[in-house]
């Protein structure tokens, strides 16, 4: 069954299946579905009575925070969209989906109306310089603001949201029913099983081309049952090219936060073809690290702090290394609400 995504970096979040996814020697009775089966038991017994927790984390430099509900239909955690959280906040306040389309509309309008009203105030023609660049700049912000979705096309989303966390449980059950236990193998100090699958010709759909997955491995920590290491191998096809790709997440430093236990550092790397996005990404960087070469002393160590990871990030890309990218988590809030989240955006300094 084709799984859907928006671009191949959005193969990341397909990663997530390892996330549903904590003994000693291996025993005759240890199969790689019952280990995936021991897995999801311990995961669910240990999200047991959590209905939401909060991340703050740094990914490749940048500070984040995320919010994580359980959703009541299928018990599963879903990242949840800032916007989302603004949207539910404006319809405690009163605020309903006319409301947002009017007030959209309104944005619309009143831009048009903005932009005439300069016009005529300069005596400016439609074709002026200074004409293209208000359009480029604060109109063509609030056009595009306009444009935004309104608070019944975020529930839509929610719903849609709801529904692929259900089919990733679908999917590792059915890694578990193809995979074999190959072994054991020592990795970031501990002993993980080793879980192999083949054949699986599972194909990951995206805007940008195909990443078609032939071959998975997970490495389990034969002690707590939780994933090490996650691996896919297959063949990225975009944009006429056919290229083998290997997408793998590392998984450690696994902590307890209340009755969850979590990685609080985590390092994915994709290694193959690039799309366009990327090829741009790394355009701009190699831009940016010229830049660099003519500054000096503190300035210079600012914009490093500031975008350091990720112009090393797509250099490496430009070398043929790959993507690679490294998160730490800094604190995490259990139990958590929506105005839980949006104080900790403030207190965190993220707006």
């Amino acid at each position: 069954m084709p799984l859907r995504g928006h671009s191949l970096l959005s193969i990341l979040p397909f990663m997530a299946f390892l996330s549903l996814v904590t003994a000693p020697a291996i025993t005759a009775a240890e199969t790689a579905q019952s280990i995936v089966q021991e897995m999801q038991a311990r995961k669910t017994a240990r999200e047991q009575g959590v209905q939401s927790y909060i991340l703050v984390q740094d990914t490749a430099g940048q500070k984040t925070v995320l919010l994580f509900e359980k959703d009541p239909g299928n018990k599963l955690f879903r990242m949840i969209p800032p916007s989302e959280v603004a949207t539910d906040q404006a319809n405690q306040e009163g605020w309903t989906p006319s409301n947002s389309k009017e007030a959209m509309a309104g944005i619309a309008a009143g831009s048009i109306l903005l932009r005439r009203a300069l016009q005529q105030e300069l005596g400016l023609s439609e074709n002026d310089p200074a004409m293209t660049a208000a359009q480029n700049g604060i109109f063509g912000m609030l056009q595009m603001a306009a444009g935004l979705p309104t608070t019944d096309q975020y529930f839509v989303q929610k719903r849609k949201d709801a529904a692929d966390v259900k089919q990733k449980t679908l999917d590792i059950a059915e890694f578990g029913r193809m995979a074999t236990l190959t072994g054991t193998e020592t990795l970031h100090g501990r002993e993980a099983y080793v879980l192999q699958a083949e054949g699986l010709d599972r194909e990951q759909v995206t805007e940008d081309g195909t990443f078609t997955i032939h071959t998975a491995g997970m490495w389990v920590d034969t002690q707590n049952y939780v994933p090490l290491r996650i691996r896919f191998e297959g063949v990225a096809e975009t944009g006429g090219r056919s290229q083998p790709m290997v997408i793998e997440r590392d998984s450690f430093d696994y902590r307890n936060a209340a009755s969850l236990y979590l990685p609080y550092h985590e390092i994915s790397r994709i290694s193959g073809i690039l799309n366009d996005k990327q090829k741009a990404e790394m355009k701009r960087a190699q831009q940016e690290l010229k830049k660099l070469e003519d500054l000096q002393g503190p300035e210079k160590e600012m914009v490093m702090r500031m975008m350091g990871p990720q112009l090393q990030m797509i250099e490496n890309m430009a070398k043929g290394r790959g993507i690679e990218v490294e998160t730490i988590v800094r604190n995490v809030i259990v139990p958590a609400t929506r105005a839980t989240y949006v104080e900790t955006l403030k207190t965190d300094g993220i707006r």
